[in-house]
């Protein structure tokens, strides 16, 4: 009896280990899917971008995949702790952009007009430390060019 007694408290011990590791991995799932962007105003030649920031892995990866519309003057900063090659796709994507890279606060080059069912990687020209995303067409509607200067406002 004793046996069976320890028994049954050592399986509710184990349900409730597993329903505690189950709800700290859905809380950890649901943040990174949920996380808040961070957002700041830039500037990239004469125009000003109100942009949402992505730093983490997590929103990294998301960008703006599954994203619907984008404002005329909306933007995605990518920003990266080092210089890189930095590859970029449109998994998930349901609009068209633009991409805009630089390295340090200058721009060196870009990508225009990229359908959402293109599948190729994109990647920058050179080594870059920072990646904006834009809708597609502002690069030439807003006179973007090579050597323009890159400010966060």
């Amino acid at each position: 009896m004793g046996y069976t007694i320890n028994m049954l408290k050592s399986q509710h011990k184990l349900k409730w280990i597993a329903l505690t590791f189950l709800f700290a991995l859905a809380s950890l799932f649901t943040m990174l899917i949920f996380t808040k962007h961070k957002t700041a105003k830039i500037k990239i030649g004469n125009t000003i971008f109100e942009a949402e920031i992505s730093s983490t892995a997590a929103q990294k990866a998301k960008g703006l995949a599954g994203r619907t519309s984008m404002s005329e003057n909306g933007a995605m900063l990518f920003l990266f702790n080092e210089y890189g090659n930095h590859g970029f796709w449109m998994a998930g994507m349901k609009i068209p952009i633009d991409i805009v890279w630089i390295r340090d606060n200058q721009v060196i080059g870009f990508t225009k007009n990229i359908a959402v069912t293109d599948k190729e990687i994109f990647y920058a020209p050179d080594l870059v430390n920072k990646v904006i995303e834009v809708a597609a067409g502002t690069v030439d509607k807003k006179g973007i060019g090579l050597g323009d200067a890159f400010t966060e406002l």
